[in-house]
C-alpha cells in the first residue's frame, strides 16, 4: 500500500481527516503537511506524531499571507523532497503547486483536491480582475498534470473547466453517521431553535438573519464559528439586548457543530450568489442537516438550490429578501408536520446518496487503481464523474 502525504494550509480540517481516515482502513499510511495558524491545539482528534507544522498565526484572510506564502511554499519542498511518499494529496492551489513541483520531479503520484476555486477566493485590494484572471488561468493549466482531481460536487466541474474529465473524482462534505453517536436530540421545550454552525462571513446574510430574529417572538438563534473582529463588532451591536441571539466566536470542534444541530428544528446556509464560489457552493451545513435530520433554509442560485429542490429537504428562498426569510421561519414554526416532512426527507437523501461510507469507498477505489497502475491514472470513461 501506499504512503501519503496529505498538505492543507487551513487546519484542522475535518474533511481532510475523514479522507485520511479512509485511507488507512484500506492501509494507506498517512502524514499531514499543515500550516498551523493557532488552532492545532484546539483539535482534540489529532495525532501530533503524524502531522509536519508550518507554524506562522496569520489569518487567511490578512493580506500579511502573502509575505508567508513563500517560506509555507519552501517549506513544503523541503518536506516532500527529503521525504520518502508514494502520493501526494494536496488540497486547494496554495499547497498544490509546491507539491506538483516535487511531485514531478520525484516520478510520484499526485492528488488535486480542490475545495473552492482559488481565484475566486483571493481579494487583492489592487488590480483584483487582473489578478483573478491570471491565477485562474494558472490553476487550469496546472490541474491538467494531475493524476486525480477531487471536487466536492459535481457542479464544479463546469467552474474549474478541467478538460479530461476522466481524473475527476467527486467527494461531497458529507459527515460520518458516528459523528452524531451519543448526541441526545432537541430538547423538551417549546423554544424554536435555528443554528448556522461553521466559518461566519459577510457574504452569509447573518446580519440580516439576526435583525429579523430579534423581532421573532418565540424563535432562537444560535450563531457559532470563527469570525474576523470587525464583522464580531457588527453582529454584537445588531443583536445587543435580544435574548434570543446567542453568538459565540471562535473555532468549535465539529462534535459541538453536530450537537448544536441536533437541538435545532431548523438550519439555513444562505450564500450570496453575486461571488462565483458560491454559485458552486454546497458546503458541508447541508449534509450535516441531512445526517440529523432537520430542515435547511437556501438561497436561490446556489448548487444547494438544486440538491435541495430535488430531495425535499428544505425551503428555497431569494437571497438579500428578508421578508422571505420571515416567512419561511414562520411557516415551518408553526407548521411541525412540515418540518417533519422535510427533515425525513433530509435524512432519507443522506442515507441514500450523500453518506460518508459511499464516499469512503469511492476514495478507497479511486487511490487503488492510482497507487497499482504503474502509469498514468486509467480514469475510465469521459464521462466518469465518480457520482452515483
Amino acid at each position: 500500500m501506499a504512503q501519503v502525504l496529505m498538505i492543507r494550509s487551513h487546519y484542522p480540517d475535518t474533511r481532510l481527516e475523514k479522507e485520511a481516515d479512509a485511507l488507512r482502513k484500506s492501509g494507506h499510511s498517512v502524514c499531514f503537511l499543515v500550516w498551523d495558524r493557532g488552532r492545532i491545539s484546539q483539535s482534540r482528534s489529532m495525532n501530533t506524531s503524524e502531522v509536519l507544522q508550518f507554524r506562522a498565526k496569520v489569518h487567511p484572510d490578512d493580506l500579511r499571507v502573502i509575505l508567508y506564502l513563500p517560506l509555507w511554499w519552501l517549506f513544503i519542498i523541503h518536506a516532500l523532497t527529503y521525504r520518502d511518499f508514494d502520493v501526494v494529496h494536496a488540497a486547494d492551489l496554495d499547497t498544490y503547486v509546491p507539491a506538483l513541483l516535487v511531485a514531478k520531479l520525484k516520478r510520484k503520484k499526485i492528488v488535486y483536491d480542490i475545495y473552492d476555486f482559488y481565484a475566486e477566493m483571493i481579494q487583492f485590494p489592487l488590480l483584483a480582475d487582473l489578478s483573478k484572471r491570471c491565477i485562474s488561468v494558472i490553476d487550469r493549466c496546472l490541474m491538467e498534470y494531475a493524476d486525480i482531481v477531487i471536487l466536492p460536487d459535481p457542479a464544479r466541474i463546469k467552474q474549474v473547466g478541467i478538460r479530461d474529465t476522466r481524473k475527476i473524482v467527486i467527494i461531497a462534505n458529507s459527515p460520518k453517521e458516528s459523528t452524531i453517536d451519543g448526541i441526545p436530540s432537541r430538547p423538551s421545550d417549546n423554544r424554536f431553535r435555528i443554528f448556522y454552525g461553521g466559518n461566519i462571513q459577510e457574504d452569509r446574510y447573518l446580519d440580516e438573519v439576526c435583525r429579523i430574529v430579534r423581532n421573532l417572538p418565540g424563535v432562537y438563534l444560535s450563531i457559532h464559528g470563527p469570525c474576523s473582529e470587525q464583522y464580531s463588532e457588527k453582529l454584537q451591536e445588531i443583536s445587543r439586548g435580544s435574548e434570543n441571539i446567542q453568538l459565540s466566536f471562535g473555532w468549535v470542534a465539529h462534535k459541538e457543530i453536530l450537537a448544536k444541530t441536533m437541538e435545532a428544528d431548523l438550519l439555513f446556509a444562505l450564500y450570496n450568489p453575486r461571488i462565483p464560489n458560491n454559485c458552486y457552493a454546497s458546503p458541508n451545513k447541508l449534509f450535516e442537516a441531512m445526517l440529523c435530520g432537520k430542515p435547511i433554509i437556501v438561497n436561490s442560485g446556489s448548487t444547494m438550490t438544486s440538491i435541495v429542490r430535488d430531495t425535499e429537504c428544505g425551503l428555497i428562498v431569494p437571497f438579500g429578501d428578508p421578508d422571505a426569510f420571515r416567512e419561511a421561519v414562520q411557516q415551518l414554526r408553526e407548521d411541525p408536520s412540515l418540518r417533519d416532512r422535510l427533515g425525513t426527507n433530509a435524512r432519507a437523501a443522506y442515507e441514500n446518496l450523500f453518506r460518508w461510507e459511499i464516499m469512503e469507498e469511492r476514495l478507497s477505489s479511486t487511490y487503488g487503481d492510482l497507487t497499482y497502475s504503474a502509469g498514468p491514472y486509467r480514469g475510465g470513461d469521459s464521462d466518469n464523474t465518480g457520482r452515483d
